[in-house]
């Protein structure tokens, strides 16, 4: 599978960088299930994976940090939730059907990490800064940043 190994697009300090996304089963709030992959289509998806165990990210806050970049989707996987509690997801949140798709992206706590539209990781950080998180995301999807 093709890879980035140096391109101006691709930051951050982790080791999937620049590699395809890895691919796994997700479970909405409704229980239905989908596919990592079919979260971004033809858009950008910045993901927050979350163990439950500390204040996760807030999505919210993201789109609002984020609002100018276009067609990009923010959403947060948790690690597992038990299908009797799928009540507690809300829209754009999902549920590892198994623990795969975790353990594949090497994700802990507070990792967030962008899936660019051509299905490659593009940015990558745990507990980023918001001003990091906002430059590499931009810097990622090709959008210029303008000076203050």
């Amino acid at each position: 599978d093709a890879r980035y190994r140096s391109s101006s697009l691709i930051s951050g300090h982790r080791p999937l960088l620049g590699a395809r996304a890895p691919d796994g089963e997700l479970r909405d709030a409704r229980g239905n299930t989908l596919w990592r992959s079919d979260l971004c289509n033809r858009d950008a998806v910045l993901v927050c994976f979350d163990d439950g165990q500390l204040p996760g990210c807030d999505t919210s806050e993201l789109r609002l940090l984020l609002a100018d970049v276009p067609h990009l989707l923010v959403v947060r996987i948790f690690r597992n939730v038990a299908p009797d509690c799928e009540h507690v997801l809300h829209e754009e949140s999902y549920s590892c059907v198994s623990t795969r798709l975790w353990t594949d992206w090497r994700a802990r706590h507070a990792l967030i990490a962008l899936g660019r539209p051509d299905g490659h990781i593009g940015w990558s950080a745990r507990q980023p800064a918001r001003e990091t998180l906002a430059t590499g995301v931009k810097k990622a999807l090709g959008i210029a940043s303008r000076p203050a």
